[in-house]
């Protein structure tokens, strides 16, 4: 499963969460397999 989090830096799962998604200077996806976080990548929103 992938989730996304809206994001005010670029500091992954330790990274502050914005309250607007559609104007956050990033967004975090994380990938969970099994419970466990299998991979986490911060984008720049364009």
């Amino acid at each position: 499963m992938r989730i996304a989090f809206s994001c005010d830096d670029n500091r992954g799962l330790e990274g502050v969460i914005s309250y607007h998604f559609g104007r956050c200077p990033y967004y975090t996806f994380v990938d969970v397999e099994d419970g466990q976080v299998k991979n986490v990548e911060v984008v720049s929103n364009p």
